[in-house]
């Protein structure tokens, strides 16, 4: 099964670049609490796509700094290494030592890199695009950052999603049937893992 995804991948750059400047601000700067809903939306999203818990309590003592129509948001005491960044009152970047979350104009979450495992490097990537032809909503993952997609979502217009794997280089849907989960090969449901399914393609191949 062919996928064809436009995706947002190289909108990244603006998240990397964006610390390297804020220490050489020269608009005047003010500090804050800026806990509120938009808050803990934004420690919700940042949990579900780092797989870790926000540490957003220097948001109570914030400091707020203008370059023209941004807003970059840090720590006042210097306490931690996070990074808040919006453009007209919209979220555009969070940034931490775990990862970068980055945001559309409407808000929407498009793009996050996160150290899942805590070693200290970067290894799952997750960046929502669209389906080329429905234009339905997907949502795909790199998860160990070797530049191929590994899983998408597809959000499907009547509200379904549908969950693809690449497995041995082909595309199956994984679905669950009867209280089992497997995937679907030539048109025929097979139960088991991704492992169990990769061996058995490796099979079917050499025949």
């Amino acid at each position: 099964m062919r996928r064809v995804i436009r995706v947002v991948r190289p909108a990244l750059l603006l998240v990397v670049v964006l610390p390297s400047f804020t220490s050489s601000l020269a608009s005047p700067c003010k500090t804050l609490n800026l806990m509120s809903k938009d808050a803990a939306e934004l420690d919700a999203l940042y949990t579900e796509a780092t797989g870790k818990d926000a540490n957003v309590d220097w948001l109570r003592r914030a400091r707020a700094c203008s370059i023209g129509r941004f807003v970059v948001y840090g720590p006042a005491d210097g306490a931690s290494h996070n990074l808040y960044v919006t453009l007209d009152d919209n979220p555009v970047a969070s940034i931490s030592p775990d990862g970068f979350l980055l945001f559309e104009g409407t808000g929407r979450l498009v793009a996050s890199l996160s150290d899942r495992d805590g070693d200290g490097r970067f290894d799952w990537l997750d960046y929502q695009g669209r389906e080329a032809g429905s234009g339905n909503d997907v949502a795909a993952i790199d998860s160990n950052l070797d530049g191929k997609t590994d899983m998408i979502t597809i959000s499907e217009s009547d509200g379904s999603k549908r969950r693809l794997l690449n497995i041995e280089g082909e595309w199956l849907e994984r679905v669950t049937r009867e209280g089992e989960t497997g995937f679907i090969i030539d048109g025929e449901f097979v139960v088991g893992d991704r492992e169990s399914t990769a061996a058995r393609l490796r099979t079917l191949r050499r025949r």
